[in-house]
């Protein structure tokens, strides 16, 4: 099991490094592609204010680690197991996070929130 651990905790180290890199790589294409910016402007995905634009570059970021929400749950499962029970903690709040903002209204979301 903590083998297993070691890997999920390097790949979900990795899934959030590329994470970051592709949130960086959508603002720039945003900010150089006007075709791109006219449609995110249409569904009000552009930042009013300067400082918006770190939020909307997280909000982009956790949308891109859904995608490896099964490396997270994993992870801190494996953390409660081994006892290493404040990363567990701190890995099963990520996974809520990141359901809040791609899926608020789901069940594992409720689930996951009370776990």
């Amino acid at each position: 099991l903590k083998a297993a651990c070691k890997g999920l905790e390097a790949l979900a180290s990795d899934a959030s490094r590329r994470a970051s890199e592709g949130a960086v790589a959508v603002q720039m294409v945003v900010a150089s592609d006007p075709a791109v910016r006219r449609a995110c402007a249409e569904l009000g995905l552009l930042a009013d204010t300067p400082g918006k634009t770190s939020a909307r570059r997280e909000n982009v970021e956790r949308l891109l680690c859904a995608s490896f929400m099964p490396c997270f749950k994993a992870l801190a499962f494996a953390q409660q197991h081994l006892g290493e029970h404040r990363a567990s903690s701190s890995g099963y709040g990520r996974c809520v996070q990141l359901l809040e903002q791609v899926a608020p209204a789901s069940a594992y979301h409720a689930h996951w929130a009370v776990e």
